[in-house]
């Protein structure tokens, strides 16, 4: 695994692209903002009820603004800033030298080899995603958790009277209450995915098929001076996000905001 790595950092970087060679990246790719956007949108599409679930679960610790302090935190910190802090956690050195990243530091305290996590494929795309959650989880937090104490008690009660159980009231009662909240949290998470720049940058700068739409197309148009095919990308990425803005839309509509 480690000599792989050493042969994977020694590799030289992409060279520029011409406008009609795309085979770079795939049409799921574009679709999705690369293959972490792609395993991200994933995510939030099969766990949608992960998210509430985790507000409501917050509301009922003790030292909730505490709490929630801490969990938000991330989200005041430039994407740069994330990105620089978990590169720290991933580092990799080879065996034998000093590991200075957390992970590793810890995997190898307990006798086990450092792992490649930024280099090595499909590791690295999920220690993306990672570090992409941990920035998220703040405003999904703050979002759904003001929704669902906007839900009013007497329904949850009347629920618990029918027999409801716990489980049952939050799917039935508070999940359909808080729609709109949780469409929003979903369509503008799903924006920032496909917008996704500088923990792709800062962390691998797009090598190790870890590339998405805005780091190839910054990369086209300051590194490579390809301008055409950068504008292309843009192109792309606008037609990508725009569907989602139409559902962010129609949503702030049916609950009668901007009608």
């Amino acid at each position: 695994m480690a000599a792989q790595a050493l042969h994977l950092q020694a590799q030289a970087q992409p060279a520029p692209l011409q406008l009609l060679d795309v085979p770079f990246i795939s049409q799921s790719e574009l679709l999705c903002g690369g293959a972490a956007a792609a395993m991200v949108l994933r995510y939030w599409g099969e766990r949608g009820v992960s998210a509430e679930s985790f507000a409501a679960l917050v509301d009922r610790v003790k030292r909730e603004s505490l709490a929630k302090a801490f969990i938000f935190l991330p989200l005041c910190i430039s994407g740069a800033g994330v990105a620089v802090i978990w590169r720290f956690i991933y580092e990799w050195r080879p065996p034998g030298q000093p590991q200075i990243g957390i992970l590793n530091a810890i995997v190898t305290g307990f006798g086990g080899e450092p792992v490649p996590w930024l280099q090595e494929i499909p590791i690295n795309t999920l220690a993306l995603i990672v570090a992409f959650i941990w920035i998220q989880t703040g405003f999904a937090m703050v979002i759904l958790s003001a929704a669902i104490k906007g839900v009013p008690i007497e329904l949850m009660e009347a629920a618990r009277i029918d027999g409801a159980g716990e489980l049952q009231t939050f799917l039935r009662i508070v999940l359909p209450s808080i729609r709109g909240s949780v469409i929003t949290v979903f369509t503008l998470s799903a924006i920032a995915v496909l917008k996704v720049f500088d923990i792709v940058y800062v962390t691998t700068n797009g090598n190790f098929e870890t590339d998405v739409i805005a780091n190839r197309m910054f990369n086209e148009m300051f590194r490579f001076r390809n301008f055409g095919f950068a504008t292309a990308l843009a192109v792309v990425l606008l037609l990508a996000v725009f569907p989602i803005i139409v559902i962010n839309v129609r949503n702030l509509r049916r609950q009668g905001i901007g009608a």
